[in-house]
């Protein structure tokens, strides 16, 4: 049960840190300082969420992190770190999937793995996932790849092929532009 509690405790703390990206303001108070560039490269976070099916159907929300350089080349070809949950559609005992991964995109080529914490109340288990697909400068990411778990058994069956469908946005997007002075 602790296990269930910690898994839990993880998924809030995603959320909230969804949130505060999301209540940015002006300032550089908050956890996430929006896109910034400094020394010739940009950093920016994603909010994603969409769906997923491996056995079951998921809902997935997320974050992700991307670093890249300004050099008007590289937006073709970037990678960075993502974190969040995945929630069961479809059984009566919920399931949650924890993770955290690495994802990327080379033109249109989708790509990433990620290590993932699967858990019920009863039982619990980890993952990892790779997968591939097609990417629109991850604003729309349609992948399939494959769930490897740990253990001689996979009680949940969770092991085997998935698919997944995830939009994303960009946090930047919701920074208040201010207006333009005009002389």
């Amino acid at each position: 049960m602790t296990h269930y509690k910690t898994g839990l405790l993880f998924s809030l703390v995603i959320f909230l840190l969804t949130v505060d990206a999301c209540a940015q303001t002006t300032d550089s108070t908050s956890v996430f300082h929006k896109k910034s560039t400094k020394s010739n490269y940009t950093n920016e976070f994603f909010m994603s969420g969409g769906v997923n099916y491996c056995t079951y159907r998921f809902m997935d929300a997320g974050l992700r992190y991307y670093r890249w350089k300004n050099d008007g080349q590289t937006v073709m070809a970037f990678a960075g770190a993502s974190a969040g949950c995945e929630f069961s559609l479809g059984p009566a005992n919920q399931v949650y999937i924890p993770y955290i991964g690495w994802q990327g995109q080379f033109v249109m080529l989708a790509y990433g793995m990620r290590i993932e914490y699967i858990l019920t109340s009863e039982k619990e288990m980890y993952a990892s996932s790779v997968e591939m697909g097609l990417s629109l400068f991850e604003f729309i990411r349609i992948t399939g790849g494959y769930r490897f778990t740990t253990g001689k058994n996979d009680p949940l069956a969770l092991g085997g092929f998935r698919f997944s469908a995830i939009a994303a946005f960009p946090v930047s997007f919701l920074k208040k532009t201010p207006p333009v002075k005009q002389e």
